[in-house]
């Protein structure tokens, strides 16, 4: 589904998909579920892998999570002000592409730039990773040199100030994983 607002010039245009949430029924469903702006990957275990179901990242770097496809957008949700989690095996919308302004991005204790690469974890949030650095030589010690135009699925659109606490904040990232 493709969306973008007639009425407001400062809409981007997005992209969405129908995702259902691997959490089974029987769950215990908590803060920790699904919320708008968390991160979701392609599940891999078989009862759940053909691609509808959307689960929880891993820990950072785990092949798992190179199977991101955007960020959870919206559920069925009757709370007041849109406040309560994604139910188990329902079905919502995850953004896959263009400007999303409450993804779920880990605190840090220094300031995270813009235009940092984003990469999902654990405990359903985008985490910075360096910039992505190729070769410059054969020598053992050449750490290569940062490439702009190259970067990953999800990109950090403000700088995050320094937060003395850990936990997460809601940023702009640009998302492009379709």
């Amino acid at each position: 589904m493709r969306f973008q607002s007639a009425t407001d010039a400062t809409t981007s245009e997005k992209v969405f998909r129908v995702a259902r949430n691997s959490h089974t029924k029987t769950a215990t469903i908590t803060a920790a579920s699904f919320v708008r702006g968390n991160p979701v990957v392609l599940p891999t275990v078989s009862a759940s892998n053909d691609g509808s179901w959307v689960a929880h990242p891993d820990t950072a770097g785990q092949a798992g999570n190179e199977l991101y496809i955007g960020n959870v957008h919206d559920y069925p949700d009757t709370s007041v002000a849109q406040t309560g989690v994604w139910q188990p095996e329902t079905y919502g919308y995850i953004q896959c592409y263009g400007v999303d302004d409450d993804a779920v991005v880990a605190n840090a204790t220094v300031t995270q730039a813009a235009a940092l690469i984003l990469t999902p974890t654990t405990g359903s949030r985008l985490v910075t990773i360096a910039g992505l650095v190729i070769p410059s030589g054969t020598a053992s010690a050449d750490t290569g040199t940062a490439r702009t135009g190259i970067a990953g699925l999800a990109v950090l659109m403000q700088t995050l100030a320094t937060s003395s606490a850990a936990g997460t904040a809601a940023a702009k990232v640009f998302i492009r994983a379709m």
